[in-house]
């Protein structure tokens, strides 16, 4: 009996990191358990295991990436001519492309291009996100600490120490 091992939780991890990682997305716990719905305890046991089968890396404390699927990017080079061609050079590899030809290839990219905009965007807003937390929780520190202070202002005004015994004010009965 042939075994599917397409749907196993291990396959699931590494396709969910893939995509994290074509993505430009770290790939952690979290995000795994995010974009599979699996339970945490079953990702850190197939985290183990991709690791240890060498078909992820651990990139640094709780940070993982799969092994290079693809080649390092080659440098790339457009050149539109007068008569409207248009001159891609791929690394070795050099494309002439009729205007057509380059209208349709422009419109396949264009997806791409607003997806690494979106992922940028995704970034500066995880960046943003993480500074306003980290300053209004210095704001809430700060206002917690007026606040007490009022409050010790507030009780030496109506003529109470700290143990709420009287300082100096006559008592009205």
């Amino acid at each position: 009996m042939a075994h599917d091992d397409r749907r196993t939780s291990s396959n699931l991890i590494l396709e969910a990191a893939e995509e994290l990682h074509n993505l430009e997305q770290l790939v952690t716990r979290d995000s795994l358990a995010q974009h599979t719905g699996l339970k945490p305890g079953i990702i850190d046991d197939r985290l183990k295991v991709l690791v240890g089968d060498g078909r992820l890396v651990r990139v640094e404390r709780g940070v993982y990436m799969p092994l290079a699927p693809h080649k390092p990017a080659r440098q790339i080079s457009h050149t539109e001519l007068p008569d409207g061609t248009v001159v891609l050079d791929i690394g070795d590899e050099v494309l002439h492309l009729t205007p057509k030809e380059a209208r349709t290839l422009g419109a396949m990219l264009g997806a791409r291009a607003l997806q690494a905009t979106q992922i940028e965007l995704g970034n500066q807003a995880g960046v943003m996100v993480t500074e306003l937390a980290a300053k209004i929780r210095r704001l809430e520190r700060e206002v917690r600490g007026l606040r007490s202070e009022l409050k010790g202002d507030n009780e030496m005004q109506l003529g109470l120490d700290i143990q709420g015994q009287s300082c100096g004010v006559a008592d009205p009965l």
